[in-house]
């Protein structure tokens, strides 16, 4: 933990990134290259195409990953998986 004055950082190792089909996956390799630990869906799920949510839900869960999507309709659809899989979204 990093003290800032009254702010206090918390940081963690090096959080686990997964981003959606809903977004080109060379921006997973983009952020590789600038040191984040990121994957892609057609990467993690070895260029499978049309890996529907549920399955990248329990792929985060499983991973401890964070979903990065640009699908707000995902977002609310499967609010109540994601809430259960404890898992985040950006």
């Amino acid at each position: 933990m990093q003290s800032t004055g009254k702010t206090l950082l918390l940081k963690t190792s090096n959080p686990l990134f997964i981003i959606d089909d809903s977004l080109d996956w060379n921006v997973a390799e983009a952020l590789q290259l600038v040191g984040y630990n990121v994957t892609s869906v057609h990467k993690a799920f070895k260029g499978q195409a049309g890996v529907k949510d549920p399955k990248i839900i329990e792929w985060c869960r499983i991973n401890n990953a964070t979903w990065v999507h640009a699908d707000d309709k995902a977002r609310k659809e499967h609010k109540k998986d994601v809430l259960t899989a404890k898992i985040g979204l950006l």
